[in-house]
């Protein structure tokens, strides 16, 4: 009888950290698109970041 309240707290402690992980997601995304233009030199031509957008659904698969 001990193995459900266990199982339930697993669970529970997995959809919490996976809310976690998509809110953290959204919130950076949400960042990069707000401060950074479509594409920003950081250190020259060694570091650049690009916003791409996927229009697929998964991998770009099924788009426009």
């Amino acid at each position: 009888m001990r193995e459900r309240p266990a199982a339930a707290r697993r669970w529970a402690v997995f959809l919490g950290l996976a809310a976690a992980v998509a809110l953290a997601d959204q919130l950076t995304k949400a960042v990069v698109v707000q401060a950074f233009p479509q594409s920003t030199q950081i250190l020259g031509d060694l570091l650049r970041i690009t916003i791409v957008r996927n229009t697929g659904g998964i991998f770009g698969l099924l788009g426009d």
